[in-house]
């Protein structure tokens, strides 16, 4: 599912200019099922990838882009998994076109979807199309998938899958 796990200690300092400051956030622990995805819903995509396709060097802050959710079908009919993979991928481009580009691979796709404004992690940067030259969304692996979940339950302390969305850091 391209995804990984880095661990951080807070402890031990930032380096780096960051326009964002480190924070918890909660990880998605709802399935599909659980959390349908809404055409258009409000997500935001953080990376230090290119900020062009002609321009190779990676942000020296890190970046945030507001991007909208596009309809499961369509997903669906853009990755074209209709095998154990169907409901694996989020797809998602800003109203300009904005998307993750080269170099945001790994980074987070967010939700502020409750009414405390609590940031859910649930998706994280896969591929994109040419750094929002073609209209076609951006890819993200979707957390809340049971795979997923086993695999974040076997690697990531403390994480439970179908409970209330967890904190991690």
């Amino acid at each position: 599912f391209d995804i990984a796990l880095i661990q951080y200690d807070p402890k031990r300092g930032a380096k780096g200019d960051f326009a964002f400051g480190a924070r918890r956030i909660a990880v998605d622990t709802r399935s599909p099922a659980q959390r349908p995805v809404v055409a258009k819903a409000p997500v935001f995509a953080f990376g230090w990838g290119r900020q062009s396709l002609s321009d190779p060097t990676p942000a020296k802050i890190l970046q945030g882009v507001k991007l909208e959710l596009e309809d499961a079908a369509a997903c669906t009919s853009r990755t074209a998994y209709r095998d154990w993979r169907k409901d694996s991928v989020l797809c998602a481009m800003g109203a300009k076109r904005e998307q993750a580009c080269t170099g945001d691979s790994g980074g987070p796709l967010v939700t502020y979807e409750d009414q405390r404004g609590v940031p859910v992690l649930i998706g994280v940067v896969s591929s994109g199309e040419k750094c929002s030259t073609t209209g076609v969304p951006s890819r993200y692996i979707r957390i809340g998938r049971a795979k997923v979940q086993e695999w974040l339950a076997k690697n990531l302390p403390g994480f439970r899958p179908g409970s209330t969305p967890n904190r991690a850091r």
